[in-house]
C-alpha cells in the first residue's frame, strides 16, 4: 500500500514499501537511525534506501557515505534491526 500513517506506527524491519508517514526523510547519510516511516516516504519519490547493521565494518560504512554524498536520491543510515549486514530498498 501507499497510504500514509502516523510517524509512530510501526512498519517492516528493514522497510520495503507499504503504508509510510507524510512527510518524507531527505536524502542524505546518517550516522543514526531515522524514522522507517519517513524513509518509505522518500523511497515512494524515487530514493534508495541504504542499511546497515551498527556491527558494518567502518571501512564499508564510509564507502556508503562517500556513495551517499555523490547521489541526490540516496539515504544511508544504519538500521539496528536488519538481519543482514546490508540492505538496499526500492520501490519500482
Amino acid at each position: 500500500g501507499a497510504q500514509h500513517l502516523a510517524e509512530e506506527e510501526a512498519v517492516q524491519a528493514p522497510p520495503v514499501g507499504g503504508e509510510h508517514a507524510s512527510i518524507w526523510q531527505n536524502c542524505a547519510f546518517y550516522d543514526a537511525p531515522i524514522p522507517n516511516e519517513r524513509a518509505l516516504h522518500s523511497l515512494e519519490h524515487g530514493a534508495v534506501w541504504i542499511t546497515w547493521r551498527p556491527d558494518l565494518a567502518t571501512e564499508q560504512v564510509d564507502a556508503i557515505r562517500r556513495l551517499a554524498e555523490d547521489e541526490n536520491y540516496l539515504l544511508a543510515s544504519p538500521h539496528p534491526d536488519q538481519p543482514s549486514p546490508l540492505v538496499a530498498s526500492a520501490w519500482g
